[in-house]
């Protein structure tokens, strides 16, 4: 009778130790699927700040900075520069830059539109995984700039506020991260102090 007890009792703990290593293998897949879209969304973050970035730093190339920008929002940015980013040279008419969501979502997020003259730029690479984009913007001093719609004439920096999410392969649970950045446009920094590199 004892033996079939400590029978019993031997497959009770070896069952035991059989589920511990399923759930800790479960746990290991889960752990490599946070690490790999760690990896892969730290890169596809670095990504488009520096795109975003080199966009906004052409704001304002030729033109007047109190006439850099267009229309300034906490969801949109429009701003005018002679710099084409067709063609990527300077072009001899000015051109109109939006950045701003795309208004119907895809199952890879929302995704981020910037269009010259209206038309999407979309060899310079699709930036997804997108939930929220917001601007803030700043005049000349840093000093952050009140109703940016009145007083498009101040603006010279945008801070951007960006969420990312996405779900890991195994783990359907989107998960969320946040990116905060400023963008300066240079060249309206530039013409403040030499109004003569702008045309009139």
């Amino acid at each position: 009778m004892s033996i079939i007890i400590d029978l019993i009792g031997a497959a009770i703990i070896s069952s035991m130790l059989i589920l511990m290593m399923i759930t800790f293998q479960f746990s290991l897949y889960a752990a490599q699927d946070r690490m790999l879209y760690t990896m892969s969304m730290t890169d596809h973050m670095e990504m488009t700040a520096t795109f975003l970035n080199n966009t906004i730093a052409l704001a304002g190339v030729g033109v007047d900075p109190d006439d850099t920008v267009l229309h300034a929002s906490a969801d949109s940015l429009v701003f005018k520069t002679y710099w084409d980013f067709e063609t990527e040279t300077y072009d001899s008419t000015v051109n109109t830059i939006s950045i701003k969501l795309d208004n119907a979502p895809t199952p890879y997020g929302t995704q981020i539109l910037v269009a010259q003259n209206n038309v999407t730029l979309d060899y310079l690479g699709n930036i997804f995984w997108v939930k929220e984009l917001k601007f803030r913007y700043y005049d000349l001093d840093d000093n952050l700039v009140n109703h940016p719609g009145y007083h498009k004439d101040d603006i010279r920096s945008a801070e951007l506020r960006m969420a990312f999410f996405k779900a890991p392969e195994r783990n359907k649970t989107p998960v969320e991260t946040k990116l905060q950045f400023k963008c300066y446009f240079m060249n309206a920094y530039m013409q403040e102090g030499n109004p003569s590199l702008y045309e009139g």
